[in-house]
């Protein structure tokens, strides 16, 4: 096995094979995946497991944003009272409000499903 110090300017550490450097962490990692801005540090070999369960359960969480939007949307359809809650004169800006919300958490939920594909094609890759 060949030793290597990271090429960079002022670190003289130890740099093992596979290990790439982050310019945002100052810091080589060890089968470095991405540096997440979400979490503010690199995936790499010791996080894969905490990013990929960080990933996996906002994308859930947007999946049940939908699906209780949708139930909540429908119920206001399906209700007796729901002329006396469309007189009031908030409800058009609730009402396009829930369908931006309801469109944008879908497609959340779908880019977090994109990135938990990607995360796995990298751990089988590396």
């Amino acid at each position: 096995m060949k030793m290597e110090n990271c090429n960079q300017p002022g670190r003289t550490a130890w740099k093992p094979q596979r290990a790439h450097y982050c310019e945002e962490c100052n810091w080589c990692v060890y089968k470095m995946d991405q540096h997440c801005q979400w979490i503010n540090n690199c995936i790499g070999h010791r996080n894969y497991k905490y990013f990929f369960n960080f990933v996996i359960y906002v994308m859930l969480s947007s999946a049940m944003q939908v699906l209780f939007m949708f139930m909540t949307f429908v119920n206001l359809l399906n209700a007796e009272e729901t002329r006396s809650i469309m007189r009031n004169p908030w409800y058009p800006y609730a009402f396009i409000g829930s369908i931006i919300a309801f469109v944008e958490g879908g497609l959340f939920a779908y880019f977090t499903f994109e990135l938990m594909q990607e995360t796995i094609n990298s751990i089988d890759d590396n």
